[in-house]
């Protein structure tokens, strides 16, 4: 059961780190791509 809970933990922690970098960090992603469902919303920056 602690193992479940500290996996979870991670996770969350994980997802919170990726959405703060993800607002300083420039990734080019190829037209082909852009259409995709990302797991974390906010790569494409629509003008």
């Amino acid at each position: 059961m602690k193992a479940i809970v500290m996996e979870k933990r991670r996770e969350e922690i994980l997802q919170k780190w990726i959405l703060n970098k993800q607002k300083s960090t420039y990734v080019r992603i190829n037209e082909n791509w852009q259409k995709c469902d990302f797991k974390y919303p906010g790569w494409i920056k629509r003008d």
